[in-house]
């Protein structure tokens, strides 16, 4: 009950915003606004039909009265996730067999590494209260976190083997004796409390190529890449950057990062930048922190780092697509992570043919895009 009047309030909040406040949320201030009343009644309308107040309504840009000619971008992600669900099955029936390859970080990364492919070096593995080490196979108690003398986790990055969007990602460094939690004191009796009620991989920190740490220092920004099989091939199907912000160690939609579109074929970043700041969307041309300029922005090895995603996609043979995290670092791209399950909707707001791709690559039918209130003109999404 609890939960329930949680999401009436949330989604009432965000319906009552939408509706009083166009002026202060759009993310298209330079163009005609629609009027109050027909504002009301788009997200009315969106509210009856999906049961949930539409979040993204200014992000999306539905408030300016051209939206016509972008409604390719204004599709529901939830009918989308629907479609991808369906293509995996359509390959493999008994995909979710393959998924754990993919959702457990610690079998993924030694999968990738075993392969060939580049990836952060793996120190351990954190389970049952001990610390296994993979290169020499030795097993360690928790408790000698604060004796061992080489101190194991001297720079590193540990995620939970399971958790997704960067949720309880944590940078732990020691520098002169004293142990920093996110570039934060931390006690050392402390360290084992950190590690008790989860699985953790624990790597080592990857250090970014210099023109991706001059959009943002504070963490590693890498590039969603989401590869797709089809007609029996393996093809790039969307790409952004993602660009973290206010010194938050991971890029995350979640938690304030910025998704940026890369243009596929010259290896750039494209005009505008999206992210949710206390549930509010924005829109940016420039980094507000470093003052970056996306258009036109080169990333380095980008076209290395495609090509390295399409080859490795074919060994995961059992999944139709994969959202691959990917670093670049002096040396070349870097595999961070790999996600079945991406989510559609960052990289709908960067392309502007979203629908003409995605029908040809997960429909097989004929898919049209949504009007600004959520139907679907033609054919619905399946």
């Amino acid at each position: 009950m609890r939960l329930i009047i949680f999401l009436i309030k949330k989604h009432l909040k965000v319906f009552l915003n939408n509706i009083y406040y166009p002026e202060k949320l759009t993310c298209y201030p330079a163009e005609k606004q629609k009027s109050k009343p027909r504002i009301f009644l788009d997200n009315l309308i969106w509210l009856l039909r999906f049961h949930h107040a539409n979040e993204y309504y200014y992000l999306w840009g539905f408030d300016r009265k051209n939206y016509e000619q972008y409604k390719q971008k204004y599709i529901n992600g939830k009918l989308c996730r629907k479609v991808i669900n369906r293509k995996k099955r359509e390959l493999c029936p008994n995909f979710e067999s393959y998924d754990i390859i993919i959702h457990d970080k610690f079998i993924a990364s030694q999968y990738i590494e075993s392969l060939g492919f580049p990836v952060p070096k793996t120190i351990a593995l954190i389970n049952n209260n001990s610390i296994l080490l993979p290169k020499s196979g030795k097993e360690l108690p928790l408790d000698c976190l604060l004796t061992e003398k080489k101190r194991i986790f001297r720079d590193c990055i540990c995620k939970p083997v399971a958790d997704e969007k960067g949720h309880g990602v944590f940078h732990l460094k020691i520098k002169r004796g004293s142990l920093f939690l996110n570039n934060n004191r931390f006690e050392f009796r402390q360290l084992p409390n950190l590690f008790s009620s989860s699985k953790y991989i624990i790597q080592e920190r990857v250090i970014q190529h210099k023109n991706m740490a001059a959009l943002n220092p504070h963490c590693v920004n890498t590039i969603r890449l989401v590869t797709c099989i089809h007609k029996g091939d393996v093809v790039p199907f969307s790409a952004v950057v993602r660009i973290g912000r206010k010194g938050n160690i991971t890029d995350n939609w979640d938690t304030g990062g910025i998704f940026v579109g890369v243009d596929i074929e010259k290896g750039c970043l494209k005009k505008d930048g999206f992210t949710m700041e206390i549930n509010v969307g924005k829109r940016y041309e420039i980094h507000p922190e470093t003052a970056i300029k996306f258009h036109g922005y080169k990333i380095p090895f980008c076209n290395q780092a495609i090509n390295l995603a399409v080859k490795l996609h074919k060994y995961f043979y059992c999944t139709h697509s994969i959202g691959w995290d990917i670093a670049i670092t002096p040396k070349g791209p870097v595999f961070i992570e790999c996600n079945q399950g991406w989510s559609p909707y960052t990289h709908l707001l960067v392309e502007d043919n979203f629908m003409d791709k995605f029908r040809e690559m997960f429909s097989g039918k004929q898919v049209a895009s949504q009007s600004h209130h959520g139907t679907v003109a033609g054919n619905e999404i399946p």
